[in-house]
């Protein structure tokens, strides 16, 4: 019996080998077309198909989940009745093909952009929407929760204000002194 587990398991390593060279990614991709290995469970991914992956590289440490290559996710198969260990595909499989196969995903947009409707309808006011603004209540910022890029945008304001202040004290008529300056030019 300990025979058959130890030829089993020399079996899935060499596996593991043979789906590395190019007719093992030619195999792959082909059962990879047809959907033997699963899709992705998430509602954006479209139903992307999957790629078998494994957690380990050490034998007995885990059993093969599947990865999305659209949200790059590894997930539990549906099919769980089978127990192939994880180490017969090897952590760095699914790279490994992408690199060889970049058309097997097409990939969305970078930013999917939800819009919640109801019966078609987009609904006003609900995050997501394009209408939504959050409410603006009485927040005031405290310097210490502020960013750097904040507190430089709050000193660059406060030097406009104060810039502006000077101008209109030495010029009250707002501007006339730039208006002669541009008639003499």
């Amino acid at each position: 019996m300990e025979l058959n587990q130890e030829a089993s398991d020399l079996y899935g390593l060499i596996h593991c080998r043979f789906i590395q060279t190019s007719i093992g990614h030619a195999k792959v991709y082909h059962k990879f077309l047809q959907g033997l290995y699963g899709h992705c469970p998430r509602a954006l991914c479209d139903r992307q198909k999957v790629l078998p992956v494994g957690l380990s590289d050490s034998l007995k440490v885990s059993r093969f989940k599947v990865f999305c290559p659209r949200c790059e996710e590894v997930y539990i198969p549906k099919f769980r009745s089978v127990n192939i260990d994880g180490a017969f595909f090897g952590t760095s499989f699914p790279h490994h093909f992408l690199k060889h196969y970049p058309q097997a995903v097409i990939l969305p947009p970078k930013i999917y952009h939800y819009e919640p409707k109801i019966e078609g309808f987009k609904i006003v006011g609900k995050r997501g929407s394009k209408f939504f603004s959050p409410p603006m209540g009485n927040i005031r910022f405290n310097e210490d929760t502020m960013t750097g890029i904040d507190k430089e945008k709050k000193a660059d304001k406060i030097a406009e204000q104060k810039l502006n202040v000077r101008s209109n004290r030495f010029c009250p008529q707002g501007g006339a002194a730039n208006s002669e300056v541009q008639s003499l030019t």
